[in-house]
């Protein structure tokens, strides 16, 4: 698969600010995955930046690290500029993703 190279040096950026993250808080990629559902190799090729990662993981991954989604853009990658431009913007688009999944979790659970 082409990729924009702007695109493909955005997802290699943040990868490596998650795999970083990660490291900092001591935790594995199985602990990561498992957390999420996903296998280690795909958290693997998320921190490689070698795949996209889907909004919902984002932000389960923040989760994980006790950290706001926003604070992945705040400061913005040199090399790939960031396309929302502020973390008002991202913060809020991070809120519909959250009622959406909880409307959808009591369709599903309840």
């Amino acid at each position: 698969m082409i990729q924009n190279s702007d695109e493909h040096n955005f997802y290699i950026e943040l990868g490596f600010f998650l795999y970083k993250m990660r490291r900092m808080q001591g935790l594995a990629r199985k602990d990561i995955a498992d957390k999420m559902g996903v296998t280690f190799q795909q958290i693997q090729k998320y921190e490689r930046g070698d795949s996209r990662i889907p909004v919902y993981h984002l932000v389960r991954y923040a989760e994980i690290l006790g950290t706001s989604p926003a604070s992945f853009f705040e400061n913005g990658f040199p090399s790939a500029p960031c396309r929302v431009l502020d973390p008002e913007t991202i913060n809020a688009y991070i809120s519909d993703a959250h009622k959406a999944l909880d409307i959808l979790s009591k369709e599903l659970f309840n």
